[in-house]
């Protein structure tokens, strides 16, 4: 181990204890997709405070710091502020929002997703400059909006507005501690059935768009069973996640049904050819009911920022990966075992990340590194361990400090 990373790392270890009180702040504050005006407070003046050379936060309500370095390609390490809702209050075994320590875990919404990363982020970050120690390149750690919601559309903001332009992009989404080096793409599609309104009593005079809608959603779990799979990130998946039907006032056949599928997507498919299954879908819908009508589209919208912007959101999240050959991951591979000191494996991850823009759209090379584990995400008595949360914020740290030269070297070698 080289003098300067001995010398951040002992950094990292002489503010445990302030790391562990900051991942419970931010967890104790509630920061639902579109509200993270608080938490976004918060990681500023923690940025600030631990001596950041600059701390933005732009029109959307992002954060970004910023240690400056040597000339070098930047890196960026991203995490975001906001999480779901907590849901049923008994489902959970402690106050969501309370950030309980119980038997070494910090419990709460939004720990593990992805609050625990954020502050690892920025404690690693910091303690480049509580070791006095400059890196080869910039070295960003943005905390975006939004996330849960629309990821990819916030972290695009950060890049293309703020004009940072990282050779390398570290998402803090869980991991275990391993090297996530790819993830299915999502979209969501819409189908809205429509029949016609008649008297609750008489319903034989109108067409009741839900019982419509029902033969597709047996047609849509039917459908499970036929997606493609993939040999590196297994199969996609398809689930309805909401279902709509407008009242038109008491007793009254609906005449309107609609339904929001989630669609989990693997390399190689796109936005026309989840819409053409949807399609293929209601035809097999209106074999089992004849006379059905039915439409689908891809869900695009916008959401609301705490800050009253508005962020658009993609149709299609693309799926996006990285080849384990690949030199530079190679070598932050290597760099993990040594900080953590523990094996690290490549993986992928199941749900979607903001690696969405950086990684299918930018073209950034991507990696992810985070504490906790991914199946702990939305769920009650959601933890992040202790443990997790300190090696995390040591291999941020190497990472931060190494990744750098890495590239450097990397790109002289072919000849980029």
């Amino acid at each position: 181990m080289g003098k300067e990373l001995a010398r951040v790392l002992a950094c990292v270890e002489s503010r445990s204890r302030d790391l562990i009180e900051f991942c419970q702040r931010v967890v104790r504050t509630p920061s639902l997709s579109g509200r993270e005006g608080e938490v976004a407070q918060a990681v500023a003046e923690e940025m600030r405070g631990l001596g950041f050379d600059r701390v933005q936060v732009d029109r959307y309500g992002s954060v970004v710091g910023t240690i400056k370095g040597g000339g070098g390609p930047a890196v960026l390490f991203n995490g975001h502020m906001d999480h779901v809702d907590a849901g049923r209050r008994e489902s959970w075994s402690v106050d969501p929002f309370g950030a309980d320590v119980v038997d070494g875990h910090v419990i709460g919404r939004g720990s593990a997703d992805m609050k625990a990363a954020v502050a690892a982020q920025v404690f690693a970050a910091g303690a480049l400059k509580g070791a006095g120690v400059k890196p080869a390149g910039d070295v960003h750690v943005a905390a975006v909006v939004n996330e849960e919601k629309a990821e990819g559309a916030a972290m695009r903001r950060v890049v293309e507005d703020l004009g940072i332009r990282p050779e390398a992009v570290v998402l803090g989404e869980p991991t275990s501690l391993n090297l996530a080096i790819g993830q299915r793409g999502r979209c969501q599609l819409e189908i809205v059935t429509k029949g016609q309104t008649a008297h609750g009593s008489m319903p034989w005079l109108g067409r009741n768009a839900l019982y419509d809608m029902s033969a597709i959603i047996g047609e849509v779990e039917e459908q499970s069973d036929r997606l493609p799979v993939d040999s590196v990130f297994g199969k996609a998946s398809v689930t309805v996640i909401g279902v709509s039907c407008p009242s038109r006032g008491g007793n009254v056949v609906p005449d309107e049904c609609s339904v929001v599928l989630d669609r989990r997507t693997i390399p190689g498919e796109s936005g026309q050819t989840v819409l053409k299954e949807a399609k293929e879908i209601i035809e097999r819908a209106r074999q089992r009911r004849t006379g059905l009508e039915a439409d689908a589209h891809l869900v695009e919208g916008e959401v609301r920022c705490y800050t009253g912007e508005t962020l658009r959101c993609p149709v299609f999240f693309p799926a996006w990966g990285f080849e384990e050959s690949n030199p530079v991951l190679r070598a932050a591979k290597e760099i993990l075992e040594a900080a953590v000191n523990r094996p690290v494996s490549f993986t992928r991850w199941m749900f979607s990340t903001d690696g969405v823009y950086t990684a299918g759209q930018a073209g950034i090379l991507t990696m992810g590194f985070g504490p906790g584990e991914e199946g702990q995400a939305h769920r009650p008595d959601e933890r992040v361990s202790l443990e997790s949360l300190a090696l995390s914020t040591r291999g941020n740290a190497a990472l931060a400090l190494q990744l750098a030269p890495l590239i450097s070297s990397s790109a002289s070698s072919t000849g980029s």
